[in-house]
């Protein structure tokens, strides 16, 4: 957005955005002046204000004696592909509807958790949630109206688990938390905690539901298949004697 008359004679501080710290222009600066060239993609701001992402090359430039004598910096405004490239990375790990983890992302962190919970013999607990008679809902008040129920879960058990527990949608009206940290007791108190807040919760046009939850905590020799059956046998247990209630496997 520069004009040539504004540009020549200015440093390259005049795109500096303010996205980057310290340490990045640390690393930069050690890289050229060491003559080696520098590659990476780079976040600028334009005259108006507005972000751009820029694949950055800075070439040392050398005398006859290879002493550093200046360099040159080339770019190439990669914003498009940029943002691509992350629309594509979010919907990969994020459900569409309600904003929080999907099925994928959900099993790819849980295999790092639990190899956590193996190495610092640290509790690891998972929580199944179903919304009982979700089937009602959507057939009595149609799809959208589902939709929002969904949404509105979402919202009240994020307000009530920690920042560390990762919860994700499995399919449908099924929600997954993995709770690191958290032993048999304590994942009892949260899923308690969780089906009263679903309870005492107003939801749009439907204005009550009410959860069921199976919970387990995590053996060293689980696979993720073999603690999911476990909460899932919990899950059972809590709808086949009057759902809105907590099982334990």
């Amino acid at each position: 957005g520069y004009e040539r008359e504004e540009a020549i004679g200015k440093t390259s501080k005049i795109l500096k955005s303010g996205h980057h710290d310290i340490e990045f222009y640390k690393t930069l600066w050690a890289t050229i002046l060491r003559g080696d060239i520098y590659r990476e993609t780079i976040i600028n701001r334009k005259k108006n204000g507005d972000l751009y992402y820029e694949n950055k090359t800075i070439t040392p430039l050398k005398d006859d004696n290879n002493t550093i004598i200046g360099f040159a910096s080339t770019g190439k405004d990669v914003t498009m592909e940029t943002l691509m490239h992350k629309e594509m990375e979010r919907i990969a790990t994020v459900d569409k509807l309600t904003g929080i983890y999907n099925r994928h992302k959900f099993e790819e962190l849980f295999a790092l958790e639990s190899e956590r919970s193996r190495r610092f013999s640290q509790p690891l607990s998972l929580i199944l949630i179903d919304i009982d008679h979700f089937k009602s809902v959507n057939d009595t008040y149609g799809h959208d109206v589902g939709d929002e129920v969904l949404k509105t879960l979402t919202t009240v058990v994020q307000e009530n688990i920690r920042k560390i527990d990762i919860f994700a949608r499995w399919g449908g009206e099924e929600f997954l938390i993995l709770s690191p940290t958290t032993d048999l007791e304590n994942i009892q108190m949260l899923a308690e905690k969780l089906r009263l807040a679903v309870e005492n919760a107003p939801f749009p046009k439907v204005n009550h539901i009410t959860i069921s939850l199976g919970i387990s905590t995590f053996n060293t020799e689980d696979t993720f298949t073999e603690l999911f059956k476990r909460v899932d046998q919990g899950l059972y247990y809590a709808k086949e004697h009057g759902r809105n209630q907590v099982g334990i496997i």
